[in-house]
């Protein structure tokens, strides 16, 4: 449940790679969906350094 809350793209590719367990080629699919969840979190933090920019 926490995995959909904080890394939601993490958690999906689990999903769709765990059931047949988890071998070499897929700790590459679950990486890159772990560097995708984390820099969702960065773009946001960016984004508030922006002149003008009332978004929250």
């Amino acid at each position: 449940m926490l995995g959909i809350i904080f890394l939601p793209w993490t958690t999906i590719m689990y999903v769709l790679v765990a059931p047949g367990g988890i071998n070499g080629f897929d700790w590459i699919w679950l990486a890159l969906m772990l560097i995708g969840d984390l820099a969702s979190y960065g773009g946001g933090i960016g984004r508030k350094q922006i002149p003008g920019y009332e978004g929250y």
